[in-house]
């Protein structure tokens, strides 16, 4: 009855696709003869999605990460095809936000699914400008380095996407990836440190999450999916284990969103990552949270 109820608030057409998500041990089920009748588009099979399903991948080397894994090895692509068979993949190693617009004239007219994962390689930058050059000389001249650039990166991600949606049109889905913290502590860069490098993500994280708020697309935050060392090729790219998890989670999002809903971020756990490292007592006890007493002090 609760399904009933649930999918009575989707659109008649399809709604049979979400019931996996409002009711995960249903794998099939069968339909009254009074909706049996309404036609051949309605499935018996809750895992049943349509076989015209066709996925672009845009972006940059989080899509195109074919030259980071060791030969032999699949790729992000390879592992989205093992999913879903129909994909093209429009993803360029190195591309920067402006490159989506020239990717997007690549879509095949047969594609229903657009996927796009593109601001890391605009993310090294926030390393020069906040961090390069001259070095800041207070804090707060630090944050508001980095301020600037997200405000900047926020505005040119903005007029990407948005374009990409205008061009895409209303009958295409749009799927928007956030970036992942970097892996630099395992992999030793001492460059730039791991807290800094996830500080910095963090705050262009929400600007993808903003932009993409707009546009009611659902978002996949890699932050929560790239969360081993064993994730990563080297400091910055996708190994095959960790782009197997971007591929699954792509295809996962892409059949059981509800696209009508607007935004929702994926993966909806938080998985602990290698990549946060934990406060040091030190610094703890400088924050006055070492202990429990003194946490309930400060509360008092």
């Amino acid at each position: 009855m609760c399904c009933i109820v649930l999918c009575s608030a989707l659109p008649l057409d399809g709604w049979y696709d979400y019931l996996p998500l409002f009711c995960p041990s249903v794998t099939s089920f069968s339909l009254p003869p009074a909706l049996s009748a309404m036609g051949s588009k309605v499935s018996t099979s809750a895992s049943a999605y349509p076989a015209s399903r066709h996925l672009a991948l845009l972006g940059d080397s989080t899509i195109d990460n074919a030259g980071w894994v060791p030969r032999g090895e699949p790729c992000v692509t390879d592992q989205v095809r093992e999913l879903e068979p129909n994909v093209t993949m429009c993803a360029r190693d190195g591309a920067l936000i402006a490159a989506v617009r020239r990717q997007s004239l690549e879509l095949p007219e047969s594609c229903t699914d657009v996927v796009v994962s593109v601001g890391g390689n605009n993310a090294t930058a926030a390393t020069t400008t906040v961090l390069g050059g001259d070095v800041p000389s207070s804090v707060e001249e630090a944050l508001c380095r980095l301020y600037t650039f997200a405000q900047a990166f926020e505005a040119e991600f903005d007029i990407e996407m948005t374009e990409l949606a205008r061009s895409i049109g209303p009958s295409r889905r749009l799927v928007i990836c956030s970036c992942y913290n970097p892996c630099f502590a395992p992999f030793n860069v001492t460059t730039v440190s791991q807290p800094v490098a996830n500080l910095a993500l963090s705050v262009l994280s929400d600007a993808v999450l903003r932009v993409a708020t707009r546009l009611r697309a659902p978002v996949i935050d890699l932050r929560r999916v790239m969360t081993k060392v064993e994730d990563f090729a080297n400091p910055i790219e996708p190994s095959s284990l960790g782009g197997a998890k971007i591929a699954a989670e792509i295809v996962r999002v892409v059949r059981t969103h509800p696209f009508e809903f607007g935004t929702v971020v994926y993966p909806k756990d938080y998985a602990d990552s290698e990549l946060v490292q934990p406060l040091a007592p030190e610094v703890l006890a400088w924050q006055g949270l070492a202990t429990g007493d003194s946490l309930r002090g400060a509360g008092s």
